[in-house]
């Protein structure tokens, strides 16, 4: 099991709490080092700890999600490397 933090704005909160999870398309400028294109990751934005006002997406609020997940699992959607001091994950909405 692990917990992870979703940092948003109020409002999508209020609508993830009702609605539930929506995927995200995120590119974060990143390059495929084979074919120089870019990387395009869908799912939702989660971080092993709160992230500070500048890291990550903006907004007021913070989300924890809880995933019956092992590390084994949680590693197919980490982006190794993206925030210095944290750990990222985009994890696709129908799996929270």
């Amino acid at each position: 099991m692990a917990t992870l933090y979703h940092k948003t704005t109020i409002a999508d909160a209020r609508g993830i709490l009702k609605d539930g999870y929506r995927d995200t398309e995120w590119d974060f400028g990143l390059r495929d080092t084979n074919t120089d294109e870019e990387v395009v990751v869908t799912g939702v934005w989660l971080a092993n700890r709160p992230l500070a006002e500048a890291e990550g997406p903006p907004g007021d609020a913070l989300l924890e999600v809880t995933l019956e997940l092992t590390e084994e699992q949680l590693h197919t959607f980490e982006l190794d490397g993206m925030l210095w001091n944290a750990r990222l994950w985009v994890v696709p909405a129908d799996t929270l």
